[in-house]
């Protein structure tokens, strides 16, 4: 009689089930507690992640396998662990007030190309004149006179919102490794963009929507495996900026978290082989 082979999907969104409940626990415990501007966006951001969490569960659990939603939920948690560890970064405060200045015109910036589809652009004058606002402000700001002129530009076009880029905000700040975070990035986001790279494979990978195929089910176990790692991280290390909080969970519970956090480390933060044939 042949073994019955291991079934790696569902101890994936088992493992991933006791983070979200985790994380949706550790957003109860420190909602409302007093808050910096820089950690109150930390703690939305954290929030979000959790719901992401619970939104793949539901997802997971139709009766239609949609594996492209999920990977591109995991992509947003992925995202999201970068700018809450870069939130909570310690900054001097014109360091601080420089990035929320770059966020802010992020903001307005994208809020006008939005409505400049639908709006002549004299009825968001006051939003147009805001962004003009905004970008006096940063240039005015004394660490955005230290930054290289090059990046000081790009960060005027209001297109970004990280003060030394992507990567550095990768890798410096989330610690992880970035030629792996770009690299699942990159296969995450195809998903999300249906582009070829998310369905030339079609026929040779048996790709179903109601009884998925092995190639569907190892990249949901690798995609959840991101999400755990993120959402772990940022739950983790949102909790204990509020020790007070930290007593409300069991101890070896937060052992056995640490444990697993190690564990994701050690396949996401170094040079440790990944195996993405499956992908």
């Amino acid at each position: 009689m042949e073994d019955k082979p291991v079934d790696h999907l569902k101890g994936a969104r088992k493992s991933f089930h006791i983070v979200v409940d985790f994380a949706l626990r550790v957003s109860l415990a420190l909602n409302g507690k007093p808050a910096t501007n820089q950690s109150e966006l930390a703690s939305v951001v954290q929030a979000k992640m959790a719901v992401n969490g619970a939104s793949i569960e539901h997802v997971l659990g139709a009766p239609i396998f949609d594996h492209s939603v999920v990977i591109s939920l995991c992509r947003m948690i992925m995202e999201s662990s970068v700018f809450f560890q870069y939130l909570r970064e310690t900054v001097d405060q014109d360091e601080w007030q420089c990035r929320l200045l770059c966020m802010r015109l992020h903001d307005a910036t994208n809020r006008i190309k939005l409505l400049r589809g639908f709006q002549k652009p004299d009825e968001h004058a006051d939003l147009r004149a805001g962004r003009e606002d905004l970008l006096k402000q940063l240039e005015e700001n004394a660490h955005y006179k230290s930054l290289p002129a090059e990046r000081a530009e790009r960060l005027l076009s209001g297109e970004h919102f990280y003060l030394r880029g992507v990567n550095t905000a990768v890798g410096v700040s989330a610690k992880w490794n970035a030629k792996k975070y770009m690299a699942l990035y990159s296969y995450f986001s195809a998903h999300a963009h249906s582009a070829p790279m998310s369905f030339f494979r079609f026929k040779e990978q048996r790709m179903r929507f109601g009884d998925p195929s092995e190639a569907q089910r190892n990249t949901m176990v690798t995609a959840l495996s991101v999400a755990e790692y993120s959402l772990l991280k940022v739950s983790l290390a949102y909790l204990r900026a509020s020790p007070d909080s930290i007593a409300s969970f069991e101890a070896k519970e937060l052992a056995d978290m640490d444990s697993d956090l190690n564990s994701w480390r050690a396949q996401f933060e170094t040079d440790r082989g990944v195996d993405v044939s499956v992908l």
